[in-house]
C-alpha cells in the first residue's frame, strides 16, 4: 500500500527495496533510531515531572546518550536511503 501511495504521488525515488537489505527494518539502524526517539520522548515526559536533582541529572545524561545515538543512526539511514536513490 505504501509503495502504491508513493507511486501515485510521484515520489518513486523513496521507493525502497523490501527485505533484509531495506534500511527501514526494525532490527537495523532505523529500528534502533525509533527506540532512541521513544526513549527521548519518555525522558522528556519524566523531566517535566521530576524535581529531584539526582534524577534530573540521570535523565539528562540519558537524553544526551540517546540524542547522540539517534543523530548517528539518522545519518546512517539517510546515507543508506541516498544510496538507494542512486540505483
Amino acid at each position: 500500500m505504501a509503495r502504491e501511495m508513493r507511486t501515485a504521488t510521484g515520489t518513486t525515488a523513496l521507493d525502497m527495496p523490501q527485505g533484509d537489505d531495506s534500511p527501514f527494518g526494525v532490527d537495523g539502524p532505523f529500528g534502533s533510531l525509533l527506540r532512541d526517539l521513544r526513549t527521548l520522548a519518555g525522558t522528556e515526559a519524566l523531566l517535566t515531572t521530576s524535581d529531584d536533582i539526582p534524577t534530573i541529572r540521570f535523565l539528562l545524561s540519558l537524553a544526551a546518550r540517546h540524542a547522540e545515538a539517534a543523530m548517528v543512526r539518522a545519518r546512517l539511514v539517510l546515507a543508506q536511503t541516498q544510496e538507494g536513490e542512486a540505483e
